[in-house]
């Protein structure tokens, strides 16, 4: 929302690729993201504007059950409402890192 739909918006891609790993899902036990359902809906509905081709590269398991249906529901849907969220500690500051450097 803060640093990739902008850049998306300056460049107006006319197809993107998604590598989507699925493994940042909560309680999947490979990355320590624990994203949501209501994440990946978000992540899908943000980027329905757009062509998409995107390639599954990792979570086969409990994110790729529950995170890429979401994920495609928000994409059909279009409606990019995220609501009231509390990122952990370490998303904040890998968000804070990545704006400092765009």
């Amino acid at each position: 929302q803060e640093i990739v739909l902008p850049i998306l918006e300056d460049i107006g891609p006319r197809a993107i690729v998604v590598s989507a790993g699925f493994d940042a899902f909560k309680g999947d036990g490979l990355a320590t993201m624990e994203l949501s359902e209501r994440f990946y809906h978000f992540a899908g509905a943000s980027l329905s504007r757009f062509s998409l081709a995107v390639i599954l590269e990792g979570g086969y398991g409990v994110g790729l059950r529950k995170g890429l249906p979401s994920f495609i529901e928000g994409y059909l849907e279009g409606k990019p409402e995220l609501g009231k969220i509390s990122p952990r500690y370490e998303t904040i500051k890998v968000v804070e890192e990545v704006r400092s450097l765009v």
